[in-house]
């Protein structure tokens, strides 16, 4: 088990994200607001199709809030990482735009402890 703090400001905004690799999965903290927030779980999930393996992600809200931005966020930043194994997130981010999401996928991979 491994953990890394990061802190950045993205627009502006201070965000802080933790990432913690375990034996089976990765938890990943991004808050804006110094607090944890829903707690969103990602699972990869591989199957074969007529064109090949096509890679689908199982999202689900386990706590809190049930936001579709923060569903939506999760899943981009799975699908981006790459990582092999499921993820968990909390997420509680003031700006969830498309340019947050990439700058925080590009702080993530620059830190990936996995």
């Amino acid at each position: 088990m491994s953990f890394k703090t990061i802190g950045v400001k993205l627009d502006g905004v201070p965000t802080d994200i933790v990432i913690g690799n375990f034996t089976n999965n990765i938890f990943i903290v991004l808050t804006q607001v110094k607090k944890f927030g829903s707690i969103i779980s990602v699972k990869p999930e591989a199957f074969k199709t007529a064109e090949g393996q096509q890679q689908v992600y199982d999202v689900r809200n386990l706590l809190g809030l049930e936001k579709e931005s923060s569903l939506v966020a999760a899943r981009f930043l799975a699908e981006q990482l790459e990582v092999p194994k499921p993820i968990i997130f909390s997420i509680s981010l003031k700006d969830d735009s498309p340019r947050v999401l990439k700058s925080i996928k590009k702080v993530l991979l620059d830190n990936k402890c996995w």
